[in-house]
């Protein structure tokens, strides 16, 4: 079973080698398995407060020959309300990266993903980042995206309506580098106790 697992993944790294280089030097710095994994800290008062983000990312194929440089993988929201979103990420950069991806541009799409298992199309919370790679970091901001999905109060919000006006306050975060050995991250405790 180890054989498989260690075979999979040199397979994939190979992969990754010959059509997205790119993706062992995330951020700035060599990654012996192509991807990278961050935390980070988005408050947003519109929202509730503190939302933690984990974001695990790798290379992924485009869907056309000149398309951007694509992104797939998952994330882990935690409200302040103590509440866990799993989501499923996909995203892009420019195509044709250099080696160093300091600078660079990248866009994330998150929704949630046990939205689909329950046989609906309620993909909420979504949301998008935009932002650029720096040494080792990744700063993004999420254009109204945790106000649209969440209330005041920290709750998910309903469906917006034809013409419901989306969040306009807009949160900030700095992604920092995260362990390669974190499967399934929990919430820290709510704050307040609520």
């Amino acid at each position: 079973m180890l054989g498989l697992v260690v075979l999979g993944l040199a397979a994939s790294s190979l992969i990754a080698a010959i059509f997205a280089p790119w993706g062992f030097f995330l951020g700035g710095r060599f990654h012996p398995v192509p991807g990278w994994r961050g935390w980070a800290v988005l408050h947003s008062a519109a929202a509730g407060g503190d939302y933690r983000l984990y974001i695990r990312m790798t290379p992924a194929p485009s869907p056309a020959p000149h398309a951007a440089s694509g992104l797939r993988g998952d994330a882990f929201l935690c409200t302040p309300r103590g509440e866990r979103f799993n989501l499923t990420l996909s995203g892009g950069m420019p195509r044709s990266l250099p080696l160093d991806t300091v600078g660079q541009p990248v866009r994330l799409h998150l929704f949630n993903r046990n939205g689909l298992k329950a046989y609906g199309t309620d993909r909420r919370p979504k949301f998008d980042l935009t932002g650029v790679w720096g040494d080792g970091t990744l700063t993004m901001t999420d254009g109204g995206g945790l106000a649209t999905a969440f209330r005041r109060d920290g709750t998910l919000r309903p469906p917006l309506r034809p013409n419901e006006a989306h969040g306009e306050e807009v949160a900030t975060a700095r992604f920092e580098p995260a362990s390669l050995f974190v499967f399934n991250p929990a919430c820290p405790a709510s704050a307040g106790g609520r």
